[in-house]
């Protein structure tokens, strides 16, 4: 318990009035080669107990949706639930007209589809709690981006861009609605 306490008590002196000493350089110390991702979590905790800020993942709201906020966030989840079903479809129809690549986004497009009748599902759950839907909204969103991204650049299914375009248009609304 008291080394706990001295380790708390020694990261918060690090991170409210910053480093006293400066870093040993790079070759005198004795790391490892790290992984990128641990690398990248490596410099955060440096800059952080540097006394400098680092952008921190979305704040989502606390308190559960209600009212108007919550009627919206249900409609527009049944929107994304319609688009991507119509999108969905739509390449199904298409394949086809696609024989490299079509069945690969086809399966990204299912796959976006069953994320869709999820979010809807948890959507009309009779509580909506933004810190929990919210991170789920957040990765649908980045999601559909990614995924629009390659069939754009792949240009496949081109008849489903506009149904994309509009999904990641009300995945956005949604995420706003969650963090305010």
């Amino acid at each position: 318990m008291r080394s706990t306490s001295l380790a708390i008590a020694i990261v918060a002196t690090a991170v409210f009035i910053g480093p006293s000493l400066p870093a040993a350089p790079a070759e005198t110390r004795h790391e490892t080669p790290l992984s990128p991702l641990e690398g990248g979590r490596l410099q955060r905790m440096r800059l952080l107990l540097g006394g400098r800020g680092v952008d921190g993942p979305a704040v989502h709201g606390v308190t559960p949706l209600a009212g108007s906020r919550l009627r919206e966030f249900r409609q527009l989840a049944q929107d994304v639930d319609g688009s991507a079903r119509r999108a969905h479809a739509r390449a199904k129809r298409e394949l086809g007209d696609y024989p490299e690549r079509g069945a690969q986004f086809l399966g990204e497009l299912n796959y976006f589809a069953a994320q869709s009748r999820d979010l809807l599902g948890r959507a009309n759950a009779a509580r909506v709690d933004p810190q929990q839907i919210g991170p789920f909204v957040d990765r649908l969103l980045e999601d559909s981006r990614q995924a629009d991204r390659r069939m754009r650049d792949a240009r496949v299914f081109t008849s489903v861009w506009d149904d994309s375009g509009r999904t990641i248009t009300i995945l956005h609304r949604m995420a706003s609605l969650v963090r305010s």
